[in-house]
């Protein structure tokens, strides 16, 4: 199944994706390094930004009730 049975290549031949069949050696602990590297620099991202999140909503609130406070009486 998949395409049929591998064939012979050429050696000398190089590929960024790691060239015909890539079976790296501890490719599942190079797999997790590199997710663990990923939480690890998204979490000062994330701390950053929720430190310099800003509420639209509160004030939005301080425009409109003296609006309608003003309208009501």
């Amino acid at each position: 199944m998949g395409g049929g049975a591998r064939f012979e290549f050429p050696r000398y031949v190089w590929s960024p994706t790691g060239g015909w069949w890539p079976e790296p050696k501890m490719w599942k602990r190079n797999t997790l390094l590199a997710g663990a590297f990923i939480v690890a620099a998204c979490i000062p991202v994330y701390n950053l930004s929720k430190r310099l999140e800003a509420s639209v909503q509160n004030a939005f609130i301080d425009l409109v009730l003296p609006i309608v406070g003003t309208r009501s009486r």
